[in-house]
């Protein structure tokens, strides 16, 4: 088992926040343009969401793709508390188990803030930023966004509910 790690390195967390940011701008498009496809949001932690996610990488010729939450704010609580950043790279080497390991590892002495305990907004996105899946647990739903043969191969594939129409989703971020 190898599980990802926290991000330490504040170059790569900032690459990965300005892709976050452009991913965000992307699915609340697709929001406000009823583009996007919605589930729920604690579909995450589950060996078949991750198996979901790869499938789509692999359809896309990817490889990688990366967690981050956006809520707690990554610097000013995660960073602050424990001296690292709540986000994850996750590689083709990671199985699904190593997947919800490392979103249930705790972050330094409080498996409370584990990523898929204190996440109440996070986003879901490959490398390339070629398309996004935000989620509010508040709202207890995620939206995706990208290209329609990327939604079209999630709506054929994604394991659990797909929602046809937007159930009340919105974006305050």
């Amino acid at each position: 088992m190898s599980k990802s790690e926290y991000l330490t390195d504040r170059q790569s967390f900032d690459r990965l926040r300005k892709r976050a940011a452009a991913g965000l701008k992307m699915v609340t498009t697709a929001v406000a343009s009823n583009a996007a496809i919605f589930f729920d949001s604690s579909d995450i932690c589950t060996f078949r969401y991750h198996k979901f996610l790869r499938a789509l990488l692999s359809e896309r010729g990817e490889a990688e793709f990366a967690a981050l939450v956006l809520r707690p704010d990554p610097e000013a609580y995660f960073f602050h508390h424990f001296s690292k950043f709540s986000a994850l790279i996750f590689r083709p080497d990671h199985s699904d188990e190593d997947f919800v390991v490392s979103l249930n590892s705790d972050p330094g002495g409080s498996l409370a803030d584990a990523f898929d305990a204190n996440s109440e907004r996070y986003i879901v996105f490959p490398l390339s930023g070629e398309w996004a899946i935000y989620a509010d647990r508040d709202q207890e739903l995620a939206a995706m966004a990208g290209p329609p043969e990327v939604l079209e191969f999630a709506r054929q594939h994604y394991p659990f509910e797909v929602h046809k129409t937007n159930p009340g989703f919105v974006i305050s971020d």
